[in-house]
């Protein structure tokens, strides 16, 4: 595999040092700098984060901003978490207690319909979840150009989380990634985290938002998070503003069918 998730870091400093590491990031130009994405007919990408900014809160989460792409109002829409076998995923190491993907039909931005809860059994630093739509067919890849990408996030009451968000899209045959990581804000509230994508904090090499295969948002506990514990997390609207809808196959919520690759 060529491309592959990375962990979280929340400085700049901690990128560079991630990125003089070779095995975890190394040195291959098909590799992103923050997130992996994962090669043609496999799942999409985890992530890691650079710098990370803060998380918008919208100020109408009544109202969903440009194209909705998925709202969860009545099932989890077949997004999945990313399976890439590395030792921070902890969707494939957990030590025996696997995260979670629920639908949950209590708990919904905008209010109504339902969203995805997310449990993650951090137990440490630069741990992560990544959860991710299906891919779009191979004939019917996204033209996401000029657009902002958005997702709604809830860190639960009763949950301390101190980590990153990343929402991406991966793009092209390759799933090559593009993607800005934010801190994660407040317990208990929704927050609209916004990507403009042409000027994402990292546009990989030979990316083309004219191709986005899926999209997602990466969760991780950073490398700050060495007394991270576990957490509990709500998803909801992923919508892409900014873009004429001709632009984009879309037309709605996504209907892409899932990959049959269950690794990443």
């Amino acid at each position: 595999m060529k491309n592959q998730p990375l962990l979280f870091a929340s400085v700049v400093a901690g990128t560079l040092a991630f990125l003089a590491a070779g095995c975890i990031l190394g040195s291959d130009p098909d590799k992103p700098s923050m997130i992996f994405g994962a090669p043609g007919g496999q799942t999409g990408s985890g992530g890691t984060n650079g710098t990370a900014g803060n998380g918008a809160g919208g100020s109408s989460l009544d109202m969903v901003a440009g194209m909705a792409l998925a709202t969860f109002d009545t099932t989890t829409e077949s997004f999945s978490f990313s399976t890439y076998s590395e030792t921070p995923n902890l969707a494939v190491n957990n030590n025996g207690t696997a995260p979670t993907m629920t639908w949950d039909s209590a708990d919904a931005s905008p209010s109504g319909g339902g969203s995805l809860k997310i449990t993650a059994p951090y137990s440490g630093a630069n741990q992560y979840v990544d959860i991710q739509s299906p891919s779009f067919p191979a004939t019917m890849l996204r033209n996401w150009s000029g657009g902002k990408l958005h997702v709604r996030v809830k860190v639960d009451t009763g949950s301390t989380f101190a980590g990153q968000i990343e929402p991406y899209a991966d793009t092209t045959a390759n799933f090559t990634f593009v993607g800005t990581s934010f801190n994660a804000t407040g317990g208990g509230v929704w927050h609209d985290y916004i990507v403009p994508l042409d000027t994402a904090m990292t546009r990989n090499s030979g990316y083309d938002l004219k191709q986005v295969i899926l999209f997602g948002v990466h969760i991780g506990s950073g490398s700050a998070g060495m007394n991270q514990g576990p957490a509990t997390f709500h998803i909801d609207t992923f919508a892409i503003e900014g873009i004429a809808a001709a632009t984009d196959d879309a037309g709605g919520d996504t209907g892409a069918t899932t990959d049959a690759a269950t690794g990443n």
